[in-house]
């Protein structure tokens, strides 16, 4: 008997209050609003930012300490449509954020880059490296 059940996986997701992206993996979120909060990671000495998203039909909340992710989270407006991708594993995570103009554009969003003038979107780390 396999213990690998994906809609175990799914239903876990589904409750939790917290976004987690897999490596690689891509969600459309609406932004809603930040809170800064200590870090969990040591005992609140540190902050971290929450960020507010809406993910289908439900408020979740996305954890980083990083600075230019805060930055650039900071360009966005509230209630914008944003594509977050994840990269890397553990310290090594990395967060792509694109603005999408409009439900129509998410097949083909614009790039945001807080005023960078490249075509590629951004690449930042969610422990400010």
């Amino acid at each position: 008997m396999e213990n690998n059940d994906s809609s175990l996986t799914e239903y876990a997701a589904s409750k939790s209050k917290f976004l987690t992206l897999g490596e690689g993996e891509e969600v459309r979120v609406k932004f809603l609003s930040v809170e800064i909060v200590p870090s969990r990671f040591d005992d609140g000495k540190n902050k971290s930012v929450q960020y507010h998203l809406e993910y289908e039909d439900t408020e979740k909340i996305l954890t980083s300490a990083s600075g230019d992710f805060a930055r650039k989270m900071a360009e966005i407006p509230k209630g914008s449509l944003i594509l977050i991708k994840r990269t890397g594993q553990g310290n090594q995570t990395k967060y792509t954020v694109t603005k999408v103009a409009s439900e129509a554009q998410i097949a083909f969003p614009t790039e945001f880059l807080c005023g960078k003038s490249s075509k590629q979107p951004e690449t930042i780390s969610p422990t400010g490296n």
